[in-house]
This record gives C-alpha cells, structure tokens and sequence, in this order.
C-alpha cells in the first residue's frame, strides 16, 4: 500500500513540475504558455475541460505525496536512521509534507470555491515581520532556504541522486535519468537560492510584496540581460525535474 502512496505522490509532483517548466518555456519562447508557478498550474488545469475533476485528481496525488513525507518523517520510510544526519532529514520530510498538504488543500478549496486569500506568502511575511521573534524566524526560513539551494544544486552536480535509484537493465536510459537529475535539482537549487534571495530583501527593505513564489522567480531572471534565455533554461530545468521524478517513482531504490 505505501509503495502505491510513494509512486502516485512522486509521479504527482512529477507533472507540477513538468507543467511549470512546459508552460513557462512556452511563455519564454514567445509560443503561448504562461509564467507559471504552482498557483498558475491549478488555474491552467482548471480552465481545461474536466478541470474540475483534474484538480481534484491532482490534489488527491498531492496529498499522497504529503503522506508519503509524513510517513518518511515519523515512521522513517526512507530508511534515514536516528543520528544527527537523519533526524534533520525527516524534520526536512516533515515540513515537506506540511507544504505539500496546505498545497494540495488549497486546489480543493479552489474547486468549491472557498478560497478567498491569494496572497498567503505577503500576509505570513507580514505578520512575522511585525514582531522581532518574527523577524528572526525569517531570517533563519532565508538561510535554510539557501542552505538548501546550495545542497540540491550538490546533488545535482555530483550526481549523489543516483544514490536514490536502483541502477539496473530495466531502466529505459540511464543517460537520459543523469541528465534530467543533473540539470532539474541545479535549477531548482538555483531557485531555492533564489527564495532566500526574497527573503532577505523583504527584511532589508521592509518589503513584504519581495517574497514571491516559482513565477516570481522566473519573473526575477526577466529583468536581467537575455532574460527570456535565462527563464527557458530554467524552465527546462524544471521539467527536467519533474521527468526525473518518473524515474524515481519508478526504480527507487528504497522499494
């Protein structure tokens, strides 16, 4: 039963990510498509036909994935062990799956139309900035985001995501799978670092509107020279990641 859970949460978030790179490489190449994050990949499924039902499958894979890092974090399904190095990782999995299943709530919400705040991140970051203790807490959210930036973009260089795939005859390409891990978790360490960046503005500047999401990133690499490429390469970062998460879904080598 939790392997099914594992596989259809991964595969899940697998095609988030693929439909945020897709989507903003087709915004970044002029042929259609959006500056998309998470938030504009519900709202392009739901203007689909079916929508509806769309988003209610995708939240129902979205909270398996949740329980999945529920699971890893208190039942210790990764295997991680109860040293130092472990216990910080399934604290990671738990927060993991506390984002992941306020994500997933939040499309249902948007089915039945009971959603009513769009700017969840500006009204967090403004009630912690309020208060010293809050602002603390921010400053530590932006280093563990950039300590995280720079672990993904690791792992992605020295290939260590292998670690996590049992390597065998029966995986289609194994060129293709070092490949889509090499460039998805550098992109999406460059965009973790790139939070932080956020982050560390808004507390400098005073500036709740800073802290912005996936397509504030994308937005962000817009306003530099070839901003267009610098969003493409991103986007197929993106996308790499999430074809990469089929490969995992598929051969991890925990199950």
């Amino acid at each position: 039963m939790i392997k099914f859970v594992r596989k259809t949460g991964i595969i899940t978030k697998g095609i988030v990510y693929s439909l945020i790179g897709v989507l903003t490489f087709l915004a970044a190449i002029n042929f259609g498509g959006k500056i998309s994050g998470k938030n504009e990949v519900i709202t392009f499924l739901q203007e689909q036909l079916f929508g509806a039902i769309l988003l209610i499958i995708l939240s129902l894979g979205l909270y398996a994935y949740s329980f999945w890092k529920f699971y890893s974090a208190f039942l210790d399904g990764k295997k991680e062990g109860t040293d130092k190095a472990g216990i910080l990782k399934r604290i990671g999995y738990f927060f993991s799956g506390l984002i992941y299943g306020f994500f997933s709530t939040s499309i249902i919400l948007k089915v039945f139309s009971l959603s009513s705040n769009s700017n969840t991140k500006q009204s967090v970051t403004q009630n912690l900035m309020s208060s010293n203790g809050g602002v603390i807490i921010l400053y530590i959210v932006a280093v563990i985001l950039a300590a995280v930036g720079i672990y993904q973009i690791y792992k992605g260089y020295t290939k260590s995501f292998l670690d996590d795939i049992k390597i065998s005859s029966k995986i289609e390409s194994k060129k293709m799978l070092e490949k889509v891990g090499y460039f998805g978790f550098i992109a999406r360490g460059i965009s973790f670092l790139i939070f932080a960046f956020f982050v560390f503005t808004a507390l400098n500047n005073n500036q709740t509107h800073a802290v912005r999401g996936l397509e504030g990133v994308f937005n962000f690499l817009q306003t530099f020279t070839w901003g267009n490429i610098l969003m493409g390469i991103m986007s197929l970062g993106f996308l790499c990641y999430g074809i990469y998460q089929y490969f995992l879904a598929r051969y991890s080598s925990i199950y």
